[in-house]
């Protein structure tokens, strides 16, 4: 199953679903793991909604380019989700590896994935920003988490 997703008050509606409404969804639903790669996370919201997830049990994986780059308030709510649950892992790719990590991916119980060309920012998710992305199903979610966890 593939599907299309868009922010942008244009794009919304007509059929095609919200990606920041299904990140959402997908999160709150979520019943075993979240992998997340992003080279930037600006939303709280989202952050919160991730610890909420680790506080049910839900083990979190959390991949960015570089924890420094990301605003403090979101830097203290990651580290402070670290130290609470020891189920909820940040990694630095810029830490282990040359280059950067500009991915923009979160998979939920390795059976579902969102892939697009926005960051996980307020604008980038819910209003501002015109993105595109598509919210796979299947053992392609699967194979994006591997790849999440080696990065």
């Amino acid at each position: 199953m593939i599907e299309i997703l868009v922010t942008g008050e244009k794009l919304v509606g007509k059929g095609i679903r919200s990606l920041g409404t299904v990140i959402e969804e997908l999160i709150v639903s979520a019943t075993d793991e979240i992998h997340v790669a992003a080279y930037l996370i600006t939303s709280t919201t989202l952050v919160d909604l991730l610890a909420g997830a680790a506080g049910r049990g839900i083990r979190v994986y959390v991949v960015v380019n570089d924890l420094g780059e990301q605003p403090a308030g979101v830097r203290e709510k990651l580290l402070a989700a670290v130290k609470k649950f020891e189920h909820f892992t940040v990694r630095e790719f810029s830490r282990r590896n040359k280059g950067v990590l500009h991915a923009k991916v979160l998979v939920v119980d390795r059976n579902k994935a969102v892939v697009g060309s926005a960051n996980f920012t307020y604008s980038g998710m819910t209003e501002g920003n015109y993105e595109i992305a598509v919210l796979l199903e299947g053992r392609e979610a699967a194979i994006i988490a591997r790849i999440i966890e080696e990065l």
